[in-house]
């Protein structure tokens, strides 16, 4: 996924990267990645999901949405007993 985006964001500003998106060969992109340094600026620009999803408030549900959600399944009665 990151190698994707990388390659989509970082391939016009550097020609090797742009040429092996042509050719569409993954391992020769992620290695190129790796040792380019204006590919690696580009890596290190993007934000992890683990910041995104951390930086989130906390909002409670509302009172009907976790009944909802924390309901009991209905108890199945067994030979008439329960």
């Amino acid at each position: 996924m990151t190698l994707r985006l990388v390659a989509d964001r970082a391939r016009h500003n550097c020609t090797e990267l742009q040429i092996l998106v042509a050719q569409d060969d993954e391992r020769e992109i992620a290695a190129h990645i790796r040792r380019c340094e204006r590919c690696g600026e580009s890596t290190r620009a993007f934000v992890s999901p683990a910041e995104v999803l951390g930086s989130l408030a906390f909002v409670e549900p509302s009172r009907g949405l976790r009944r909802e959600l924390f309901k009991r399944a209905p108890r199945r009665r067994v030979f008439g007993m329960l």
